[in-house]
């Protein structure tokens, strides 16, 4: 019985070495995909916003939106001359 007990319990250590090897396999690339991932959103946001920003100043009486970003640039330019 003892001895079951005893290769029971060095197949659960083997099984965890397997487990934990495998883990710091994984983690490292789980990172850096992440990483690759919130580089390639920042891009995103950022080429969103210029596009965004162009379509405003172009549109100046497209929507409220735009007439609102537009009017507040024009006082704050009048403000620095």
């Amino acid at each position: 019985m003892m001895l079951n007990f005893m290769k029971k319990v060095k197949g659960i250590k083997k099984m965890s070495k397997r487990g934990l090897k495998r883990l710091r396999k994984i983690v490292p690339n789980r990172k850096e995909k992440q990483k690759k991932v919130d580089a390639t959103l920042k891009q995103m946001e950022a080429a969103a916003m210029a596009a965004y920003r162009r379509d405003v100043e172009s549109n100046a009486n497209a929507d409220l939106t735009s007439i609102a970003i537009n009017k507040k640039n024009a006082r704050r330019k009048s403000n620095y001359k």
